[in-house]
């Protein structure tokens, strides 16, 4: 039986300590976790809109969507004639093809940027739980994906 496949959509470097506890949970429950850059990683910076398509198809090509979102949006790749952000369209397309989908955020007395603030309420309506420490994460992702 092949491995579950979890997408990991989040912010590359402000993240980046989440994304690594998130890779360890997810490989400690026995799936394959994959994110931007394992989807065509010579090129993975480059976002045009063919990469946008590979990014895309790599999120429905998994069972699972995890956003892990912090506190910046407004700098995210928007890519050409689209109105909202990278990570915002990898949400939508994951919940538009009805993988489970597992959500953490900053809690709410953080501040966050203007499109993330607009990101966070419409995610937070989704039963998200919020971010602490990394750990915490590896804890929490651990055991929802345990019981998949």
């Amino acid at each position: 039986m092949p491995k579950k496949r979890v997408f990991i959509s989040s912010r590359i470097e402000e993240m980046r300590d989440f994304r690594e506890a998130a890779v360890r949970a997810i490989e400690s429950a026995s799936m394959e976790p994959i994110h931007f850059s394992t989807i065509d990683p010579q090129n993975f910076l480059k976002p045009d809109l063919e990469h946008l398509t590979e990014l895309l198809d790599g999120v429905k090509s998994c069972d699972i969507f995890l956003g892990l979102y912090g506190q910046t949006l407004d700098s995210n790749w928007t890519p050409k004639g689209y109105a909202k952000h990278s990570m915002e369209l990898e949400q939508e397309t994951a919940e538009s093809i009805g993988l489970r989908c597992l959500y953490y955020v900053e809690p709410l007395n953080v501040q966050c940027d203007h499109d993330m603030t607009k990101f966070r309420q419409q995610i937070t309506q989704k039963a998200a739980e919020f971010l602490a420490t990394p750990d915490e994460l590896f804890r929490s992702l651990f055991a929802q994906l345990s019981q998949l």
